[in-house]
Parts: C-alpha cells; sequence; structure tokens
C-alpha cells in the first residue's frame, strides 16, 4: 500500500490546517480514508473520546497539487488509518506560518507512521528549511473496514443557506442552557428557525430570507437535537467566514 498527497497553494494548506483543528475539538481519535478520487478525514465514532461525529471530504483534483494511492488490490483500492489528532495537530502546527508545501506520505520506520513534511522559510536567505513530523498509525486490515465505513447520507428533506457562523453560534451557545434539546426548522419561504423549550420558557431564534438551495413537497422540515452537540459543532469551526448551509432530514438528521 503507498499513499503520498501534496499541498503546495497557501489558501488550501491554511484550509487543511483549519479542518484538522476543527475535527480535533470533536474527538481525540481520527480516521483517513485514502480513496483514488479523494481523502477523508472524521472523528473515530467508536472512540470514547468522540464529543461529536464529523467528517471532511477533500477532492483529490481541487485540494492536493499531487495524489497517489494504491490501496490493497484493484477491487479493494482504499487504505484506512488509525491516528491521533492531537498527534496530527501538532505535526502540522508549523503551517499556521509562512508554508511552500505540505507533504503527506505514509512510510514504514519500525511502525507505520504518517510522515508530515513541511517547507517554511529560513532566516538564511540563502536555503529553506524543511520540518518533518512522524505520526504513529494503525493501518485498518481488511476484515475491520466494515467497522469503519464512510458515512451514508439520507435524503434532505430541505437545505437552507445559513447566515455569519459567528452570530449563530454565539445565539445557540447561550439558548443551550435553557433545554437539553432544541428543534432546528426550516421553511420552503427561506426561514431557518431554533427553538429551544423548558416548563417555563420558550425561546427562539428566526434566520428569515436565506437562499433556498432545495426543498421537497413538505412547507416546513423539522429535526430535534442535543442542544451541547449543536453548540459544539459551531463553536469548533474554524471557518467564521465561510458559507454555511443547514440540511435537514425529517426527525433523522441535520447536517
Amino acid at each position: 500500500m503507498k499513499f503520498r498527497a501534496v499541498i503546495r497553494d497557501s489558501i488550501s494548506i491554511r484550509d487543511f490546517f483549519n479542518i484538522i483543528t476543527t475535527l480535533s475539538k470533536c474527538g481525540k481519535d481520527f480516521i483517513f480514508h485514502a480513496l483514488p478520487d479523494r481523502l477523508v478525514v472524521s472523528v473515530n465514532t467508536d472512540s470514547p473520546h468522540t464529543a461529536l461525529p464529523m467528517w471532511c471530504d477533500l477532492d483529490k483534483e481541487r485540494f492536493f497539487a499531487e495524489y497517489h494511492m494504491e490501496g490493497l488490490s484493484q477491487t479493494h483500492n482504499g487504505i484506512i488509518l488509525l491516528m491521533n489528532s492531537s498527534s496530527l495537530l501538532r505535526g502540522l502546527s508549523v503551517s499556521r506560518q509562512t508554508t511552500y508545501f505540505v507533504k503527506l506520505k505514509l512510510m514504514n520506520k519500525n511502525m507505520a507512521c504518517l510522515c508530515v513534511e513541511m517547507e517554511v522559510p529560513s532566516s538564511e536567505a540563502v536555503k529553506n528549511r524543511s520540518i518533518s513530523h512522524d505520526v504513529p498509525v494503525t493501518v485498518v486490515s481488511k476484515r475491520d473496514w466494515k467497522h469503519y465505513e464512510l458515512p451514508k447520507l439520507p435524503h434532505f428533506g430541505m437545505v437552507l443557506g445559513m447566515p455569519n457562523i459567528r452570530v449563530i453560534s454565539n445565539i445557540i451557545e447561550n439558548m443551550k442552557s435553557s433545554s437539553p434539546v432544541m428543534s432546528v426548522r426550516t421553511a420552503k419561504e427561506g426561514t431557518v428557525s431554533f427553538i429551544s423549550e423548558s416548563p417555563m420558557a420558550k425561546i427562539s431564534c428566526h434566520c428569515r430570507e436565506q437562499e433556498v438551495v432545495s426543498q421537497g413537497e413538505d412547507e416546513e422540515v423539522i429535526c430535534r437535537i442535543e442542544s451541547k452537540r449543536l453548540a459544539l459543532f459551531l463553536l469548533s469551526s474554524q471557518f467564521l467566514s465561510s458559507a454555511m448551509r443547514c440540511s435537514i432530514s425529517a426527525g433523522h438528521l441535520v447536517r
């Protein structure tokens, strides 16, 4: 098995660091799914330290300057790695500075590891400085792949745009103490509502005139979610200026 990926674009390097930072706040263990067309980084939901299931799809053409992987076989062309999230985050910490490239490579140095290599400017103008960090990994055998399948998403009844994530995060953080469960409702006229109810009060936040990305036949779609989990997801995100969408599968899932 072989895996090698290189990120050269400065924006992509910054985004990759922010992705790993965001996911590391939701769990202590990562799963790397290296596939022929993409890399999927997810929080290991089987770990006792997982606070919130999250994952990120990284398309090889759009995100990586170089991407090469060889799986177990043509039939099972994939690689699954388990690793500690804080170890990977430490390895990438230098990329917060000016970095010319970030290289990820699966290697065997007395044990399996993901080598994180970066090139950064040196105080000496003659030559750049190369930094590498080995992250210990566990290569999942084929017989255990069934325990680490990629998330399967249901049909979403409605998908709407959202206001700035910083604004929503502050509102949900203040609402979460009123009730352990919160209702998220989307309506076809472009309204996203967050509703928290208790025996003493009902608190609602309505975000109107949002972009309607897609919708089914229903006038509105509602799902209930744990207040603390929603607050944690919004608080952990490092992409405060990015566009956000709310997708709801009625009574089942909020994405």
